[in-house]
């Protein structure tokens, strides 16, 4: 099963090291609130995909991957003054892969076709599971819940197949095989299931290996979903068929196969949702208005935070902290990939994790 035995690896020179702020304000053009650059955009920063836990639970720091030192590594920033504490020294990091572990001390990341446990001030490393000769590592990355099992993809070439791996065994079992590429989504809370995307639709996969079903969803591509804070329904993003209608927000209930609409969207490219699902976070896909937005889902509103203007409006990645107080989110609007963060407590409820 290409298992590795539990391997220390010595701190390399660079991880744990501290590098100063590296930020700037700027009123953002269409609205006017002001917009915190916490990366600059001669080197290149990412946020793991958003199916990856990357902000402590009580919103004081978060990860990103970042070459700004000369090659991409992984690194703590903390919200408040905006120092880099290097957490990786990694051959070949999978910057959608770097998760936060559920008690905020650990962190796990795929290095090639490694996946490692590390913690928070450098120190060593465990290899927790490799893949095994012939299948190669997907990039992402998903934690369960419970930081029990880690679910990964892996591929080779004609196969794609989703994995647990056992964070404290390192054995890992398929949940799942597809044809086509298999994105992550997220494990079902307190039931043992997992959500993934193939084919431009919801799979829903019984970790024992028993079920592996598409899910009945609207008429048309599924962009994303993601799991609400009960497991008993997920929230996604519809692509209908027709390219005159919108984008649009529906819950789906695997359990009965009931779908209904949350509302319209202005032709969202990406969403997330916050802590409670009451609102989400989107990315505009419009070239007039490349926007992130806020979509109240009550009264099925939308406001504009600010402007993105990213090449790729999938690459946003916006996301709110736990109390919803914050927002993140990526573009290389400036030149290369960089991070940005704004302060939204004034148009968003507080929340608690």
């Amino acid at each position: 099963m290409g298992l590795l035995p539990a391997l220390g690896r010595a701190a390399s020179i660079g991880k744990g090291q501290e590098l100063a702020a590296d930020r700037g304000k700027y009123p953002d053009p269409s609205t006017e609130f002001e917009v915190v650059r916490l990366t600059k955009s001669n080197y290149s920063s990412f946020l793991s995909s958003t199916t990856c836990r990357i902000i402590s639970k009580h919103s004081d720091f978060y990860l990103l991957s970042s070459d700004r030192t000369g090659s991409l590594e992984g690194f703590r920033m903390d919200f408040k003054n905006g120092t880099w504490r290097q957490l990786t020294q990694a051959a070949k990091l999978d910057a959608d892969s770097l998760s936060l572990l559920p008690n905020d001390r650990a962190i796990a990341f795929y290095d090639g076709e490694q996946l490692l446990l590390g913690g928070m001030s450098g120190g060593k490393e465990r290899v927790v599971y490799e893949s095994p000769t012939g299948w190669k590592h997907h990039p992402g990355l998903h934690i369960g819940d419970d930081g029990v099992n880690a679910f990964a993809v892996e591929t080779n070439g004609a196969t794609f197949r989703l994995r647990m791996v056992s964070m404290a065994k390192g054995a890992g079992v398929t949940v799942a095989e597809q044809s086509s590429p298999i994105e992550l989504l997220g494990a079902r809370p307190k039931r043992a299931s997992f959500l993934y995307a193939a084919d431009d639709s919801l799979w829903l996969a019984h970790l024992d290996g028993t079920v592996n079903r598409r899910l009945k969803t609207a008429p048309g591509r599924v962009a994303t979903g993601y799991w609400s804070p009960t497991g008993e329904s997920i929230e996604y993003l519809h692509i209908p068929e027709e390219s005159t209608k919108l984008n649009s927000l529906r819950e789906h209930s695997p359990d009965t196969n009931a779908d209904s609409l949350i509302g319209p969207t202005t032709q969202f490219a990406t969403f997330t949702p916050n802590s409670d699902a009451t609102v989400f976070l989107g990315a505009s896909k419009s070239k007039a208005s490349p926007v992130v937005l806020l979509f109240v889902r009550y009264t099925r509103r939308e406001f504009t935070f600010c402007e993105h203007k990213a090449t790729d409006p999938k690459q946003v990645r916006a996301r709110f902290t736990p109390t919803s107080q914050r927002i993140l989110f990526q573009s290389d609007m400036h030149g290369k990939p960089a991070i940005y963060t704004m302060d939204v407590k004034r148009l968003v409820e507080l929340t608690e994790e």
